[in-house]
Formats: structure tokens, sequence, C-alpha cells
């Protein structure tokens, strides 16, 4: 999903980046992200890697760009952050 957003990002301006962004790829890490609670750390690395690689698009940035930076610019949390928002926010 990331690497054909990667593809189509010079086409489409920075706001239609952010929607497509956050409407497809955040909804999936975010659907029942309480029960990533607990997962090893390993696993949550993986999703923080396609979580940046997505800032990293959205923003056109080169890979070697400070993501917590990029983050804070987009207001998007890391997935540990994520995960205990969503179950702070339900509860």
């Amino acid at each position: 999903m990331v690497d054909l957003y990667i593809r189509i990002r010079p086409y489409i301006d920075f706001e239609t980046a952010r929607i497509i962004g956050t409407s497809l790829v955040h909804s999936k890490l975010d659907y029942c992200n309480s029960l990533y609670h607990g997962l090893p750390s390993t696993q949550l690395k993986r999703l923080q890697h396609i979580l940046n690689s997505l800032a990293h698009a959205v923003v056109s940035a080169a890979k070697s760009s400070d993501i917590n930076h990029i983050l804070k610019s987009l207001h998007w949390l890391k997935i540990p952050e994520r995960i205990e928002y969503k179950i702070i926010s339900t509860t």
C-alpha cells in the first residue's frame, strides 16, 4: 500500500497526499490498534516503519530527514502513542 502511494506522490499536492495517507493507511493502522497493546517491540517497529515511510512520502522528504520533526508537523503520533491514545479514548 505504501509502495503504491510513494509512486503516485509526485502527481498529487500536499493536502491530497495527507488526506490519502490519513484515510487509507491510518485507518489500517488504527483498526483495533488497542489489541496491539503488549506486542513485542519488533512488531511495533515494523508498524512504525510503515508509518515513517508514509510520513516521508506525504511531505516528500528524504529518507534521512528527521522523522520526529515530520511526524510532529503532520500532527501524527508514533505507534506506541497511538495505541495508548486509542485505549485512553475508548475508556
